[in-house]
């Protein structure tokens, strides 16, 4: 149950602009349904930003200097014909100084098609150094290949 008093039943109503007796917070909702509000203060206002390329083209976004950015969503995908010489494909970012492979696809040469979908969905994301790049990477031909990188700055972390 929510304390009423407490300084988070005061964040909710600030962030949900809520008006005392006119919008109370929602106690239950029957006998067995407790209703949820997910806030984060920290990550109210926040715009999305979405990056894709397809074929050979490759992917690069350099995250603010001065603000926060958190990946949460990233993907790879290929088709890969039995001429195609495609080894790998990835994208890779900075995370506590190091350069990390976030995803990561091995495409191998054989006589038989070749197909592979890779994708990271994270709720809350993956914070990244600030002012270092996202890029992708691949090696070799594919009939088609994609990679998107999705994600959002956090206005409110302001340097």
């Amino acid at each position: 149950m929510i304390n009423q008093n407490s300084a988070v039943s005061q964040e909710i109503r600030d962030v949900l602009k809520l008006q005392g007796a006119i919008n109370p917070i929602p106690r239950n909702v029957d006998d067995r349904i407790i209703p949820v509000i997910d806030i984060n203060p920290k990550h109210a206002q926040k715009i999305e930003i979405i990056k894709s390329a397809s074929g050979g083209t490759a992917l690069s976004y350099t995250t603010p200097a001065d603000m926060d950015f958190y990946l949460t969503n990233a993907a790879l995908g290929y088709a890969k014909a039995a001429a195609d010489t495609g080894t790998f494909m990835r994208i890779r970012a900075y995370v506590n100084g190091a350069q990390l492979n976030i995803l990561g696809l091995v495409g191998i040469t054989g006589t038989a098609e070749n197909k592979e979908t890779e994708e990271y969905y994270g709720q809350i994301g993956i914070k990244i150094d600030r002012n270092t790049v996202i890029d992708s990477s691949e090696s070799g031909t594919f009939t088609t290949g994609w990679k998107s990188i999705k994600g959002f700055i956090d206005y409110q972390s302001k340097a």
